[in-house]
């Protein structure tokens, strides 16, 4: 597909046609899938478990940006660009509504003492074997400091400062 073909779509998807909206969607949905995982890893976002739900925000956000005139096409690599940029915001508006659903479950209500623990955050957040591994003999090593070291620790983990 040429630059031409894609300056069409995206006038038709700023038109608000599904057509337009459906073609950029197939060209550009791998790409964004794949990049999302790549950062995942290499960034360690952990909160991000439901990447078909992040790719589906993502271009959601961007069909609405390009319908409200916040891109105009200066290129593939231009509209590559913003669905990355775009893809970051989204991940990190996911990071920040886990950090607020985290908080608001970390302290039992009864004994008002935090409550959170590493071994079942360990066994429950990745279903890979080897990073269960890794986080298993993290929990036993955060298990294995001090009251007060261990507390920040796990306040770290859990999203807060």
């Amino acid at each position: 597909m040429n630059e031409e073909e894609l300056a069409t779509l995206v006038e038709g998807a700023a038109r608000g046609e599904s057509e337009a909206e459906a073609a950029l969607y197939e060209r550009y949905q791998r790409f964004v899938s794949r990049r999302l995982t790549e950062t995942r890893g290499r960034r360690n976002w952990f909160w991000l478990t439901d990447l078909e739900s992040a790719v589906q925000d993502v271009f959601v956000q961007f069909f609405k940006a390009i319908r409200e005139g916040k891109f105009a096409f200066e290129g593939e690599h231009r509209l590559q660009g913003f669905l990355l940029r775009t893809g970051f915001f989204v991940v990190m508006d996911l990071k920040d509504r886990a950090r607020r659903d985290q908080a608001i479950s970390l302290y039992d209500p009864e004994e008002g003492e935090l409550r959170f623990d590493v071994a079942d955050f360990a066994d429950s957040v990745y279903d890979q074997l080897e990073r269960q591994r890794c986080l298993q003999l993290l929990a036993k090593a955060i298990g294995g400091l001090g009251e007060a070291r261990r507390e920040v620790i796990e306040r770290s983990l859990s999203g807060q400062k």
